[in-house]
């Protein structure tokens, strides 16, 4: 092996060994060094073992002192046995020579300074690429490392950390170093030393705070928003009413944060409101003339002031009594102050004392006497709004009623209504008294007297008598029965079959269900009857009805005779006109009432026509809605007919047997609610059938003037 130019070697560091292959094994060569040149010569024992085979190893090694020149050097090596020389594969074996350090390392990441972090990582970078990097905490030792480094556990305290680079020549460069502090305490919380009261009226609010960490920095937050940088003082503004919460806490250089301080206190804006104990209020009206209230805040440890009747408030405790009071409307106003100073709105009572009775009430209809009804209505009213009636019968206890008030079942013999009105004060007023006497029991009637049992007389007169006091009504070949008295007399009779009937009926208007029949023939060769009335024309008002008719053309015509019925299919119970003209008039027609008109004409020889009819209703001159008719709850509206003179009418609702609806419109109509107040209930106009009635009202309505019912019908609401 050529030794470069330049190169010193120590002749006593030069080993030369082999590796066993074949039939070689290991040996140790002879080395020495030759001068000019200066040559490394190794050569193998004189033995056939000792020799290098094929897939052996040699390894020269020695240690020289390189130039100082920095450059690639060839160390040219030969091999050959004996005289034989060797081809060498690859390339000869060279050296550079690098004395030149690598740069300082540049240290890219570290930890801040000081830390709150007991860990640490560094990145750091060498110009060097080829260069290796060792790395040292505090007073270790350099070991290899690579970036980034970390070490974790770090205790509080002061570190260093230091990096240098070793290049491959083992150049080492000048280190690279870092120092920081760990501080793993955090500083104390802050001490508040200004702050709100815990209760105030403020809308704004001033904190001041200060910390044993002189270095610290502060951070604050109101009612749980995010945590911001501050300094003391600390204000806020425009605060809401209610509850407020304001931390604060410190923040050292390391970024350890300290516990929160925390004050909580409330922005009252609210009134103080004073509530009276209803147990204590007077009634309204009432007839005490004294009074006593218990009154309280909603705000502990408030102060009241009150006024009665207008007066000027003036301090007060509650309760507050007053005595000796007139019959006036009179008022009771308390107010509180709390303990801010606030004053809140009065509350106030009014009420009305009232100590006179009403007057007796008014029985506007009762029960005839006597009467053959078991059953019995009474309708009473009072002068004065509001009042409340109470009911007996008979001497019974009182009890609540309205008017109209409706008895059943009542036994024959004498009864006794009374009624009385308490006003709304509780104010008893004088009772007001009807009686009657209920007789169930028909009359027995008997025919005295009467024609032959055959005759050519065209008239005929009977006697007849009643078991008691009566009115009778008759009733010639099966047409209804009218008025009559004994004895009665028929003339002008057509021939034929004939056939009488009266009947009794007391004045308790029972009537005898099994009149007696007398019957007779008259002879006669005229039979056929005259036609019937034409163009029959019927027209009600109020308190008025009017029929009017044509006569038939028959010319044996004599007379007409027009009779009234309560029902439909029954005959006619009473006669109300018989004579030759055109029109009958009532000027004194029961309204409300259902009446059927039969008109028959009548030839001189007593034949009598079929009927012409006209009918009627109860609700004749109710408009809307019709008898029997339907409606929505959203557009019920009640319509009747104008009477004249009336300057109010009183219209009644009844759903089955309850009245739950008394109304006194000016004018013809009435609009009902869907819900209404009545008696102190609130009632709604729900599905179901309905009846109604109007009353007309006279003069002011205080005199409660009313007419005759101006009519009733039904209606259903879908």
């Amino acid at each position: 092996v050529v030794v470069p130019a330049g190169f010193t070697v120590d002749p006593g560091s030069l080993v030369a060994t082999t590796t066993a292959a074949g039939s070689c094994s290991t040996a140790d060569w002879t080395v020495t060094l030759d001068g000019a040149p200066i040559a490394i010569h190794a050569v193998a024992p004189p033995v056939a073992p000792s020799e290098l085979c094929p897939g052996a190893t040699l390894r020269i090694r020695f240690a020289a002192k390189a130039p100082t020149a920095e450059q690639s050097y060839t160390w040219t090596t030969t091999l050959a046995r004996d005289a034989t020389a060797f081809e060498l594969q690859g390339t000869q074996p060279k050296v550079a020579v690098d004395g030149t350090p690598p740069p300082t390392p540049t240290i890219t990441q570290f930890p801040p300074n000081p830390s709150n972090s007991s860990s640490a990582s560094f990145a750091f970078a060498d110009g060097d690429a080829s260069a290796t990097l060792s790395c040292r905490l505090d007073a270790a030792a350099f070991t290899a490392c690579t970036s980034p480094t970390s070490y974790p556990g770090l205790v509080q305290g002061t570190h260093t950390f230091v990096v240098k680079a070793v290049d491959a020549a083992g150049n080492e460069s000048a280190t690279a170093s870092y120092g920081w502090t760990i501080d793993l305490t955090p500083p104390p919380a802050p001490t508040l030393t200004s702050r709100p009261a815990n209760v105030t009226a403020s809308t704004s609010a001033s904190f001041a705070f200060t910390d044993d960490d002189a270095t610290a920095s502060y951070f604050c937050r109101l009612d749980g928003a995010a945590f911001a940088a501050c300094t003391s003082p600390k204000a806020y503004t425009g605060l809401s009413a209610g509850q407020h919460v304001f931390d604060v806490k410190a923040r050292d250089s390391a970024g350890n944060e300290g516990a929160v301080t925390s004050y909580s206190w409330t922005v009252d804006l609210t009134n103080p409101v004073v509530e009276i104990d209803p147990a204590t209020e007077p009634h309204d009206p009432t007839n005490g003339t004294g009074a006593s209230f218990r009154f309280s805040s909603n705000k502990s440890g408030s102060t009241f002031a009150c006024a009665f009747d207008g007066a000027v408030f003036a301090p007060c405790t509650s309760p507050m009594s007053y005595s000796g009071l007139s019959d006036a409307r009179h008022s009771f106003a308390v107010k509180a102050t709390d303990s801010l100073g606030t004053t809140g709105p009065a509350t106030v009572w009014t009420w009305t004392v009232d100590t006179v009775s009403p007057a007796a009430p008014t029985v506007d209809s009762a029960p005839p006497s006597p009467t053959n009804s078991s059953a019995a209505t009474l309708i009473f009213h009072d002068g004065e709004a509001g009042l409340h009636h109470s009911c007996r019968i008979d001497g019974g206890g009182f009890v609540a009623c309205s008017s109209p008030t409706s008895y059943s079942d009542l036994a024959d013999g004498s009864h006794a209504f009374t009624v009385r009105a308490t006003d709304a004060a509780g104010n008893l007023g004088p009772e007001t008294s009807r009686s009657w006497v209920v007789d169930t029991q028909a009359p027995h009637t008997t025919i005295t007297s009467g024609p032959t049992a055959v005759s050519s007389i065209r008239s005929a007169a009977f006697a007849f008598t009643s078991s008691e006091a009566s009115t009778f009504s008759c009733s010639l070949d099966g047409g209804s029965f009218a008025a009559c008295s004994s004895p009665q007399s028929y003339g002008g009779l057509p021939y034929g079959e004939r056939t009488f009937r009266v009947r009794a009926t007391d004045l308790a208007g029972n009537t005898d269900a099994a009149p007696p029949t007398y019957a007779w023939r008259v002879l006669s060769p005229d039979t056929r009857p005259p036609g019937k009335v034409k163009r029959l024309h019927m027209s009600v008002r109020y308190g008025y009805l009017s029929l009017r008719w044509l006569p038939p053309p028959d010319a044996d015509f004599d007379h007409v005779r027009v009779q009234r019925s309560r029902t439909a299919k029954g005959v006619a119970q009473t006669t109300v006109y018989d004579g030759a003209g055109r029109r009958y008039v009532d000027r004194r027609f029961a309204n409300g009432e259902y009446f059927v008109y039969r008109v028959k004409s009548y030839d001189r020889e007593g034949n009598a026509s079929g009927s012409a009819t006209a009918a009627v209703s109860a609700g004749a001159l109710l408009r809307s809605p019709r008898d029997g008719g339907s409606v929505h709850t959203s557009t019920t509206r009640l319509v009747w007919t104008v009477v004249p003179k009336a300057t109010y009418y009183n219209v009644q609702l009844y759903r089955g047997t309850q009245k739950v609806l008394s109304a006194w419109p000016l004018g013809p109509k009435l609009a009902l609610a869907r819900r209404w107040f009545y008696q102190g209930r609130q009632l709604r106009l729900g599905k179901g059938s309905y009846r109604w009635y109007v009353w007309p009202g006279f003069g002011a309505r205080t005199r409660a003037v009313y007419g005759h019912l101006l009519g009733t019908a039904t209606f259903t609401v879908r």
